[in-house]
């Protein structure tokens, strides 16, 4: 049981030109079910919506654990921010931000109410990709962006001075 309403979850690389083949049984192993299992890589992924700085893009989930992908390549580097607002319907906005391969960098659900934001550096030629999906298989629409944050402002530090600093990544 992976918790979150599901039966199971798992997560495998897989590589191409492969069969593999999926066995479920239940605990005892006594009753045979035919199960659907449902891939989140592949053709998503080269369907990806291309995403540009500053535009606004709709997110439409219709159906329980639906998802969108969106894909967001950096001409010159630095960090972004890919926040969801303007929500309608039950949905709470949710995303996750992959590198290739599927792996995994950042998820958020509730930075501001119920959107979300995730700031991430992105470097100069490089692809990340976004799953925009519903928290806990909720549906309905709403909008994504991504922005180029300011990078930070210098400051001079002093000999004898006592200065905190937060790093957050």
């Amino acid at each position: 049981d992976g918790g979150d309403d599901y039966n199971f979850y798992c997560e495998v690389d897989l590589n191409a030109g492969v069969t593999y083949y999926f066995l479920v049984e239940e605990v005892g192993g006594e009753n045979v079910r035919t199960v659907p299992v449902i891939l989140t890589y592949g053709t998503e992924l080269s369907s990806a919506t291309e995403m540009t700085l500053d535009e606004d893009y709709v997110v439409e989930i219709e159906e329980s654990y639906g998802c969108q992908w969106f894909s967001f390549t950096s001409e010159t580097g630095g960090y972004y921010s890919f926040y969801s607002f303007g929500y309608e319907g039950s949905i709470d906005p949710k995303a996750t931000l992959y590198k290739k391969m599927m792996q995994e960098l950042k998820t958020n659900d509730d930075s501001d109410g119920k959107n979300f934001r995730i700031e991430h550096f992105v470097a100069a030629g490089e692809t990340v990709y976004l799953k925009a999906y519903g928290w806990n298989d909720s549906t309905g629409v709403y909008m994504l962006k991504v922005g180029q944050l300011q990078p930070p402002t210098a400051m001079s530090i002093k000999q004898g001075d006592t200065y905190t600093a937060y790093i957050d990544e």
